[in-house]
């Protein structure tokens, strides 16, 4: 938590840091949900100072364009509340640790700034942090640092109530413990999955069940046990939390998961920022289970919903005012 601490910087919010072209663009009333970005004036905080969206521009030279080289990390934001916030700040100081990049010790004021200029309630807060301006196209110079607000739109309820569909791609990514922009794989393979109608792609090793392009996996056993991978996939914020609800019910491991287990799991979920847990109800063509959303992953929905809520509710007093 000392790595998080310094990232949040004082408690109290200051002034945010206009653009003089900032200060000339009028805030528009608060979106609640995904409303059209049509007519809208938005910001970004681009470098320490809030801009216009149409103004956030960087130079060609920036490492994260030229050579993918960029720590990347995203939050939900519910009511105004950055949902989980303490947990992603935690990852994206690991993420930059292991690509050498240094962020700013004020992170926390930036993205509630953000928030509170964009009047945001119901979005997502994406950040960046890049390799920076390079002088030789090669070696990481000082970083640039984008946050971005958007609406978000959630996912239909079917998919909660029936389940969703995944395809299966055999991938490992590099440094995967780090969450970057390296999606080169992901968003290669959008075009079959849409194809597909699944929701998600599940990179496999040849004996092993690894991760989804943006979200985590979890298994439940034929005993009931929920089992996630651990090693060669990205730390999932949200499967930290679940799997922690569902150890008060049933058994939790962090460890491989086996084709054979993959293959004959009962049960199957996903967990991400904005999917929290989504049952996956049919693999490629095969069906999981009996094809309808299980008990175990019903209940691990219902626990993990509360307790968003309740995250929520706790933390509404240090919410932006919007």
């Amino acid at each position: 938590m000392a790595r998080v601490a310094a990232l949040r910087g004082s408690s109290s919010l200051s002034k945010p840091q206009l653009s003089d072209c900032a200060r000339n663009h009028r805030f528009t009333s608060s979106h609640r949900g995904f409303g059209k970005l049509t007519g809208v004036s938005r910001f970004v905080h681009l470098n320490g100072s809030v801009v216009p969206e149409s103004d956030a521009k960087l130079h060609v030279s920036d490492l994260g364009l030229r050579r993918a080289y960029s720590v990347f990390e995203f939050l939900r934001v519910d009511d105004g509340v950055p949902v989980f916030l303490e947990d992603h700040f935690e990852r994206f100081m690991r993420s930059c640790e292991t690509l050498e990049l240094t962020p700013t010790d004020d992170l926390e004021l930036r993205v509630r700034e953000l928030l509170r200029v964009n009047h945001a309630s119901y979005s997502g807060v994406s950040i960046y942090l890049t390799g920076g301006y390079s002088s030789d196209n090669f070696t990481p110079a000082e970083p640039n640092l984008i946050i971005i607000e958007t609406p978000r739109e959630p996912y239909p309820t079917d998919l909660y109530v029936l389940g969703t569909k995944v395809i299966t791609y055999q991938h490992t990514r590099e440094l995967a413990h780090a969450k970057t922009t390296d999606y080169l794989t992901a968003v290669r393979l959008s075009h079959a999955m849409k194809a597909a109608n699944a929701t998600e792609v599940i990179f496999t090793s040849a004996t092993h069940a690894l991760e989804g392009a943006r979200a985590a996996l979890g298994v439940v056993l034929p005993s009931g046990a929920i089992v996630s991978p651990i090693d060669h996939v990205l730390e999932s914020v949200t499967m930290g939390r679940a799997l922690r609800l569902a150890a008060r019910f049933t058994p939790t491991e962090r460890r491989a998961v086996t084709l054979e287990e993959f293959d004959t799991a009962p049960e199957m979920f996903l967990t991400s920022a904005t999917r929290s847990v989504m049952p996956v109800t049919r693999v490629d063509e095969r069906i999981v289970g009996d094809g309808r959303v299980g008990a175990t992953v019903t209940r691990l929905m219902r626990d993990l919903e509360l307790h968003t809520k309740e995250y929520i509710r706790t933390h509404a007093q240090f919410s932006p005012q919007i």
